[in-house]
């Protein structure tokens, strides 16, 4: 579900990535995890949960950025906390799919 946000279109052996908004990240987002039939209430509280998720992930990556340059952390160091922001999102992926599935 997540992965495929990221875009890409293979092509002669290729992966070309897409650069895509937020606002055509949440497009697909929400035709893949809103009903149709939801209520307006419902899709604009998932947007502000999605915008606000996608803020708060850009802030930490700008504050990686910014430690390892003001701090002098290690490319190592922030590579790592982002590998733990990737954990955290896939187990939250297997539970969120583990979740659907007994649902369904």
């Amino acid at each position: 579900m997540f992965r495929s946000m990221r875009g890409g279109a293979k092509g002669g052996g290729k992966t070309k990535y897409e650069l895509k908004t937020l606002g055509q990240c949440w497009t697909e987002f929400s035709k893949r995890v809103i009903p149709a039939d939801a209520p307006a209430l419902e899709v604009s509280r998932a947007r502000m949960c999605f915008y606000a998720g996608a803020a708060y992930m850009f802030d930490q990556n700008m504050a990686v950025g910014e430690a390892a340059e003001d701090h002098g952390l290690s490319e190592g160091e922030c590579v790592t906390h982002l590998q733990g922001i990737g954990r955290e999102l896939q187990e939250y992926r297997r539970e969120l799919e583990a979740e659907l599935k007994a649902n369904n």
